[in-house]
Order: C-alpha cells, then structure tokens, then sequence
C-alpha cells in the first residue's frame, strides 16, 4: 500500500483474531454488508447532485482507482477501501461540486474510507471489482444521475439494478478463483491452490450481504445537493 496516499495516517488498530474458519466467513459476510451501503449511499449523493448541474450536456460519469485512503492496518491486514473506486463526473471528483466546505469534507470522507480486512478479503475484493463490480458501481451512479434529472425521487430500482449486478460479480469473481485454483492443483501448485481455497468461499459468503433495495432505499433516500 505503499502508493496510497494520507492526509492524515492513522492506524485502524490491532488486527483481528479469528477463533475459526465460520468467524472468518461471518467477517467476509459483514464486510460485503459494509462495502454495498457505502455503495448504495454514495449512490444516492450523487444522485442529489445532478439537479444542480447547470451544463446542457450530460456529463460522463467515470470511475478510477482511489488515491487517498484514511488509515492503516496491523500485521497480516490490509486497509481496504470501502468504495469498488473513486467516481468522476466529467473528470472531477464529486465533491467539485459540493455546496460547501462540510459538504466537500464529507464526499472526501466517503472516498477514503477504508476498512482494515485478512489479505484474502481484499484480494476476494479486487476480484469482484475485476469481475464487474466496479462498472456496476459506475452504472449505477449513472443511473442514479439520469433518473433524477428526468424527475425521479424514488432510487429503489436503482439499488436494486446495483446489487443484481454486483451479486453476478461475486458469483463470476468466485468461479474464476475456482477455475484457477483447479489449474493450479493439477500443475502441482498446492500454495496458489490453497490461496484460492479461502477466496472461493469468501466470495460466496459476500453474496450472503442480506442487503435488500428496499432496506437501502429507506436509510439512503435522494437528497438534493449532497
């Protein structure tokens, strides 16, 4: 992680133990719980953001990689961003268009957030991100934008286009460590098949997150000029 950026470095605090293999998938349950109403909230504020875009054009939403994250984790962790990716708007970060400096501090917030996780967490992440998950975040904050600008208020179907979308990412993400580690055992690498071992169940217990559009409808509802 030595490519992140701080603007301010703190430690997420002592790395958790796991007194079994079922903790550990629990973890990976909540972690994907975690990850998709981050997602879904920022869903929402960037919907609140399109009624006041003033350009005729509708922008390009984007996303990259994020640079800046808000802490550190212990030994045999990693500091995991919350967010699939930082989103664009016409090339400029959300917050460009933030009403405010309490307004512009809280959309960075949301985009350092990190969440200090076992290697295998993040790497499952990446995966799902590769596998889709990341375009589905974009879309949906595409959608979200869209919709609003066309007159709508209620995101539910929105939320919902989301999580479908990112539970095939979980499921594509988790055949292809399945795939691979089949390829690795069969030339004799027992280390990268054993590696994909624990990321193949990870994946699947992402998909068990029991967020639902309705319940992230109800805390994240569209709010104007986020």
């Amino acid at each position: 992680m030595a490519d992140r950026k701080f603007l301010v470095s703190m430690p997420h605090g002592a790395p958790r133990t796991y007194a079994s293999i079922e903790a550990v998938l629990m973890h990976a349950s909540q972690h994907a719980r975690n990850r998709l109403l981050h997602a879904c909230e920022a869903i929402s504020w960037i919907g609140g953001l399109a009624p006041q875009w003033q350009k005729r054009h509708t922008p390009v939403i984007s996303l990259k990689g994020a640079a800046v994250q808000d802490a550190t984790a212990g030994s045999g962790e990693q500091a995991a961003h919350v967010l699939p990716g930082q989103i664009l708007i016409d090339g400029n970060p959300p917050w460009a268009l933030a009403k405010g400096d309490a307004a512009k501090v809280a959309w960075l917030a949301r985009f350092m957030v990190t969440s200090a996780v076992p290697v295998s967490f993040n790497t499952a992440d990446s995966a799902a991100e590769k596998a889709g998950l990341k375009d589905a975040f974009r879309v949906a904050c595409e959608r979200a934008w869209v919709n609003v600008r066309a007159g709508q208020r209620d995101l539910t179907a929105t939320y919902e286009e989301f999580l479908d979308d990112a539970d095939r990412a979980f499921q594509s993400a988790e055949h292809g460590k399945q795939g691979r580690r089949a390829s690795a055992s069969s030339k004799g690498d027992t280390r990268t098949s054993d590696e994909r071992y624990i990321e193949s169940p990870i994946l699947r217990m992402y998909r068990t997150h029991g967020v639902t559009a309705k319940e992230a409808a109800r805390m994240f509802p569209l709010k104007r000029g986020s």
